[in-house]
């Protein structure tokens, strides 16, 4: 079930399970909440609806194309986060978690500055997002496998991410809970340094 108040888009998805009330009539706040409260998981974004249901229900979560990196939300065993990925203009590679810092954008909460004469910024792959829904639901059904691969790109992930977060006075972090996609990690490994 799709939700959130009047999607410009319309998902291309052909199947009798799949209903979106974006624009319909008996939308409602209280109509969404009920919905958000009865489901198994969310699939989201970084918006306030998507943290409200987790926060609200404590549904698991997966949050998709997320930024800033620095500003996600960590504090929960129930999130699975993936972010987008930014890229140099000059040699189209993607910047690293280091470079983010350096240039700013770490914490940079405005489009603007993602996408200036020499960066621009790229969306998850759908493949990624739909193998993220895929570990979020084993996840949830507790067969999720962690594999070695996966425990070392997520300590090498976390390694570089809190060495950034500790140059900073202001903590936006507690204990980092979440957990990262593996296929995420798995194809956007260039980045951790």
């Amino acid at each position: 079930i799709r939700i959130g108040k009047g999607s410009e888009k319309k998902l291309d998805i052909d199947s009798k399970y799949y209903f979106d009330i974006t624009n319909h009539e008996f939308r409602s706040d209280m109509f969404e909440l009920y919905l958000a409260s009865k489901s198994k998981f969310l699939i989201g974004c970084n918006s306030g609806a998507t943290y409200a249901n987790l926060y609200l229900f404590k549904k698991p979560t997966y949050i998709s194309n997320a930024l800033p990196i620095g500003l996600a939300y960590t504090s929960s065993n129930k999130i699975l986060t993936n972010f987008k990925s930014i890229f140099n203009k000059k040699n189209n590679s993607k910047l690293s978690l280091t470079e983010m810092y350096e240039r700013g954008l770490f914490f940079y909460q405005f489009s603007d500055g993602y996408s200036s004469d020499d960066l621009y910024y790229k969306d998850l792959d759908p493949i990624i997002i739909q193998k993220s829904v895929e570990e979020l639901m084993l996840r949830c059904e507790k067969k999720w496998i962690v594999s070695d691969d996966e425990i070392r790109l997520k300590k090498k992930f976390l390694d570089i991410y809190n060495k950034i977060l500790n140059k900073y006075e202001e903590k936006y972090h507690g204990e980092i809970r979440c957990n990262f996609g593996y296929e995420y990690l798995k194809a956007n490994e260039e980045i951790i340094r």
